[in-house]
């Protein structure tokens, strides 16, 4: 048997970690090929490097013919950069239709993974942006959007 009589084991640290969930639909499509700040972000505590992932739900609807689409990526608020490979195609609607046919109403509604690593220095604020798309189209609504049918979320987890 080895070790001290009534030692006590150093405790183990708490995993740095932590989410966010958004709670307020937030228009995109007023602002087509404008990145938007969605009222979605998340606090890095302390310098590492940490995994971030998300689940990005939105809603797109329209008239055909009709090519829209939405994109997501993170933005580094503390140091005012993008988070590299964080861009991630969240919704698309590509609908056609013959030249004799009635206008048709899309809608879609979608969600994408956001997975990337990404390391910091000192506290960090992280917030997702997200930028509509519309090639050619009369779009009713583009929205992010969280509900419990779906949830538009960010989570990070230290792994250094």
């Amino acid at each position: 048997m080895s070790g001290t009589a009534g030692s006590i084991a150093p405790p183990v640290p708490a995993p740095v970690r932590g989410n966010a969930v958004l709670t307020a639909l937030t228009d995109v499509g007023s602002r087509p090929g404008v990145w938007v700040d969605c009222p979605l972000q998340v606090t890095l505590p302390e310098a590492g490097t940490y995994e971030l992932d998300g689940n990005l739900r939105s809603y797109v609807e329209g008239t055909s013919p009709a090519s829209t689409y939405i994109v997501g990526r993170l933005f580094d608020v503390t140091a005012g950069v993008v988070v590299p490979n964080s861009e991630t195609f969240i919704n698309q609607q590509s609908v056609t239709v013959s030249p004799t046919s009635t206008s048709i109403r899309i809608g879609a509604n979608m969600s994408a993974p956001l997975v990337v690593d990404y390391a910091v220095t000192k506290p960090t604020v992280l917030r997702l942006q997200v930028k509509f798309t519309d090639g050619y189209s009369t779009v009713v609504g583009a929205h992010m959007t969280s509900d419990a049918n779906g949830r538009t979320l960010l989570r990070f987890r230290k792994v250094a």
